[in-house]
């Protein structure tokens, strides 16, 4: 079953069903090309964090290989992912936070 990678990183590939005894299948996921799929959003630490320093479109172009979607669509799910990590943040708020001064919080 040919389709696109269920986690969004816009390469076509190929899902390989193999059943197990109990009679689960897994589908294997691999490029079209018999390898298996090495997807850029499966990896325990990939370097999202070389966006900031490299831009996304330098970024998209360096993982060309295996990320086929825009900048634009790859921004989108980074930020889903890390929760707004590239956010600017509060860092007052993160003072009181760290001080344990949550009086001196206020609100809004």
């Amino acid at each position: 079953m040919k389709g696109l990678c269920k986690t969004d990183c816009g390469m076509e590939i190929e899902y390989v069903p193999h059943e197990f005894s109990d009679g689960f299948v897994y589908y294997l996921p691999r490029n079209l090309d018999g390898t298996i799929h090495n997807c850029i959003f499966s990896e325990e630490e990939p370097d999202f964090f070389d966006i900031e320093a490299d831009g996304w479109d330098d970024f998209c172009e360096k993982h060309k290989e295996r990320l086929k979607i825009d900048p634009v669509d790859l921004q989108g799910i980074v930020d889903s992912m890390l929760g707004g990590w590239f956010e600017p943040m509060d860092l007052d708020f993160m003072e009181f936070i760290k001080d344990g001064n949550m009086f001196g919080l206020k609100i809004c």
